[in-house]
């Protein structure tokens, strides 16, 4: 599912029909698919099919990939051109004869070498864990009643991973009348469209912040190292995770690390590997009520709502944020500081294109919400402040909210919705606020590293020890990001950013201790 500049990948194709592929980079901006130029040369390909085993679900479809020559990724150029080999979401874009089309997505990591200046960019993780569950093809999904234990192959076609719609199936291909009950555009819109709209708002300008991208697998294995990063985004919909995953996310954020978490229902349920990572293991929709069959990481003792600060609690909405807590740093320059209960995300992306007719439609929060509400033991942190909420089924279905922990030092900014994205595209004040969040991030991340710079600005404020003398602020982009965010702050956000910025950069707990009573009686 993910590949490095140097490495190949092999692509595993059966059609009665005469195609051509292209190779892409995808990009969805406001829902306008804009897919980059191919990459290279188009391939024409003739005609081959590939028999489908009777367990396909469960074992993948097996088919080889001779009939296809593999794809090396090329080393990355220095470029901002679009047409250029550099980490984000790519696809094989196989289009027949008769006008019919399939994508095979894939993901390109950054290169292992690209380590300077990563401390401003950010990691993003595509929740391919989450795409493989719903994944219909075979008649089985996580979502198939009657197993306590499912295994879904990865091997298999997922058209839920297109990048537009409408889909289209290629003629000879297999299908069956569970599968057919599914609506593949509308599942896009929480699979890989939906974070393409996340992805292509990240890197577009005027905001042009760096990501790079992994998968889900990529973290379980440690493939890279969060903390290397301003932060780590978590996407639209990142419902199945593993306990390894679980395990260096709370590292992570022990460290005082910065989690952004743009969608819903995030860190629900446990998946496993049961051999290789050629197939997964997650449990089934056994007989039973509710959740008491299911493998919820809060069944283990570890809600993710200790974490993210809000979790899913079977809600759904279809409505726009209202403002909560509009005095907060991150609502500066919306238009909405201290205005109570105001909305923003009244318009989006994720309309009801299939379903019921009513889970998105068009606004911020819906679809699958979370909320730091509970009926049950696993509160949200004490540190959990609700920046929004809506009205769904219930007051404050949905939640966005700031988890701002000064023991471990580290930030969580949790949306809560499925629709999140779609709508960020579209909405000046979802837009601030996630810029707002991000800048933040980046300035802690580059005062962390940059610790002359962290001297100077102690120095301002009257913090660092006047026997030590800090140096002239040089010229550079790191300094002239701190010098505009101290001409554009309130004395909250300044303290905000020094305390988490202390938190690490000082060894001894007396004077971090120290340090941080000196941050607050200043302000």
């Amino acid at each position: 599912m993910s590949v490095g500049p140097g490495e190949t990948v092999k692509f595993h194709i059966s059609s009665d029909r005469n195609y051509t592929v292209d190779y892409i980079r995808l990009r969805s901006p406001a829902d306008v698919f804009q897919p980059g130029d191919p990459l290279m040369p188009s391939l024409s390909r003739s005609a081959a099919t590939q028999s489908v085993p009777p367990a396909y679900a469960w074992q993948g479809f097996g088919w080889s990939s001779d009939n296809f020559p593999p794809l090396q990724i090329p080393p990355f150029e220095p470029s901002d051109g679009a047409n250029t080999w550099k980490s984000g979401y790519y696809a094989a874009r196989c289009c027949s004869d008769d006008g019919s089309d399939f994508y095979i997505p894939f993901v390109v990591r950054p290169s292992k070498e690209d380590v300077a200046g990563r401390y401003k960019r950010f990691a993003m993780l595509a929740s391919t864990l989450t795409w493989n569950a719903y994944n219909p093809r075979g008649g089985r999904s996580q979502y198939y009643d009657g197993k306590s234990e499912v295994t879904l192959g990865f091997e298999r076609p997922f058209p839920f991973a297109r990048p537009c719609g409408p889909y289209l199936p290629i003629p000879g291909t297999p299908t069956d009348a569970y599968y057919a009950s599914w609506d593949p555009e509308f599942n896009s819109r929480h699979t890989l469209r939906a974070d393409l709209w996340l992805a292509s708002w990240l890197e577009d300008p005027p905001r042009n912040y760096q990501v790079d991208l992994f998968t889900d697998l990529d973290f379980h294995i440690g493939e890279f190292n969060p903390a290397d990063y301003a932060g780590l985004i978590l996407a639209t919909h990142p419902e199945y995770w593993t306990v390894e995953m679980r395990d260096r996310l709370d590292q992570y954020l022990s460290e005082a690390g910065s989690l952004v978490y743009l969608g819903g229902n995030g860190l629900f349920e446990r998946v496993e590997f049961p051999l290789d990572f050629s197939k997964m293991r997650v449990s089934g929709r056994g007989p039973g009520p509710g959740f008491g069959n299911r493998w919820l990481f809060r069944f283990m003792s570890r809600p993710e709502r200790s974490v993210l600060g809000v979790a899913y609690e079977s809600r759904s909405g279809s409505g726009p944020y209202f403002t909560r807590a509009a005095d907060h740093r991150f609502f500066a320059k919306t238009g909405l500081e201290g205005q109570y209960n105001k909305p923003f995300g009244q318009s989006g992306l994720t309309s009801p294109a299939g379903g019921d007719g009513t889970q998105g439609a068009g606004r911020a929060c819906g679809w699958e919400v979370d909320t730091s509400a509970t009926v049950d033991d696993d509160s949200a942190p004490l540190c959990t402040t609700v920046l929004a909420a809506s009205a769904g089924e219930s007051e404050d279905a949905c939640q966005m909210v700031a988890v701002e922990d000064c023991h471990r030092g580290c930030l969580v900014y949790s949306v809560g919705s499925l629709c999140y994205g779609g709508s960020l595209v579209q909405d000046e004040v979802l837009d601030r606020i996630l810029q707002n969040v991000l800048g933040e991030c980046i300035l802690i991340a580059t005062l962390r590293h940059e610790l002359p710079m962290l001297r100077w600005l102690l120095e301002l404020t009257h913090i660092w020890p006047p026997e030590i003398t800090p140096p002239r602020p040089p010229e550079g982009p790191d300094w002239r990001l701190l010098e505009d965010f101290l001409a554009d702050s309130r004395p909250d956000s300044i303290q905000a950013v020094l305390g988490r910025a202390i938190h690490p950069a000082f060894k001894g707990e007396r004077l971090k201790a120290a340090a941080l009573q000196m941050l607050r009686d200043r302000f």
